[in-house]
C-alpha cells in the first residue's frame, strides 16, 4: 500500500515501478485530468485492486482514447473533484473496469453519469452531491448492466421523477436505494413505487424531498 495523500502532487506518474502495488492513495492533491490520465495510462500495475483520488482537480479521469491499463481495479474513489458527465461516461463506458465493484462519484459535477455502461460487476455505486437530472437517475435504473448492484446512493441531486411510469426493473439484485434530499415529485414516487423495483429492495430512503 503506498499513501501520498495531502501533498501537491500534479502528475503523480511518468513510469510505474512499483509493480507488486495494491492500494494507491492520492487523495488531496492537485491532479488534474492530465495528470489522472497518466496513472491509468500507467504499465506494471497488474495487482492495483483500490485506487484513491479523493478530493483532487479531476474533470475527465482518463485521456481522449479512454486508455486504461489498471484492469484489476475493484474499488475507486474520486469523490471531490470536478467530474463532470463526460469524464463520468468515461469511466462507465471503458471495458477494463470489468472488475470494478464499488465506485464513489460523490461531489462532482455529474448530470447524466453515462451513454454507455459496461460496469457489469458494480455492486456499490454513489452519486452523492452532484447534479443529476431526472434523464440521469433513468439511465440508472433502466440500465441492463448493472444487474448486480446492490446499493445505490443518488442524494442531493436534482432529480424529479427517477423512473418512467412504464419502466421495469433492471438491477435484479438491488438491496439499498437512497434519493433523499433531492426534488421528487408525487408523479415520481408513484413510478418508483409501483415497480417491480420492490421484489428484492428492503431499504429506501425518500426523505427531504
Amino acid at each position: 500500500e503506498l499513501i501520498l495523500a495531502c501533498n501537491k502532487i500534479e502528475v503523480p506518474i511518468s513510469e510505474n515501478l512499483l509493480e507488486s502495488l495494491s492500494h494507491l492513495t492520492l487523495a488531496s492533491n492537485v491532479i488534474n485530468s492530465m495528470g489522472s490520465a497518466s496513472i491509468f495510462r500507467a504499465k506494471n500495475f497488474e495487482n492495483l485492486v483500490s485506487l484513491d483520488l479523493y478530493k483532487n482537480l479531476i474533470e475527465t479521469p482518463l485521456d481522449n482514447e479512454n486508455t486504461n491499463n489498471l484492469t484489476h481495479l475493484t474499488e475507486l474513489e474520486f469523490t471531490s473533484n470536478k467530474i463532470n458527465s463526460k469524464g463520468s461516461n468515461q469511466i462507465f463506458s471503458s471495458p477494463n473496469f470489468n472488475l470494478l465493484e464499488r465506485l464513489y462519484l460523490n461531489l462532482n459535477q455529474i448530470e447524466i453519469p453515462f451513454a454507455e455502461n459496461k460496469l457489469t460487476n458494480l455492486q456499490f455505486l454513489s452519486i452523492k452531491n452532484n447534479k443529476i437530472t431526472s434523464e440521469g437517475c433513468q439511465a440508472i435504473f433502466q440500465n441492463e448492466s448493472l444487474k448486480n448492484l446492490r446499493k445505490l446512493y443518488l442524494q442531493n441531486n436534482n432529480i424529479e421523477i427517477p423512473v418512467k411510469s412504464s419502466s421495469h426493473q433492471t438491477m435484479q439484485n438491488l438491496y439499498k436505494v437512497n434519493l433523499g434530499w433531492n426534488k421528487i415529485s408525487s408523479e415520481g414516487c408513484q413510478n418508483l413505487l409501483r415497480m417491480d423495483l420492490l421484489e428484492k429492495l428492503e431499504i429506501i430512503s425518500l426523505s427531504r424531498n
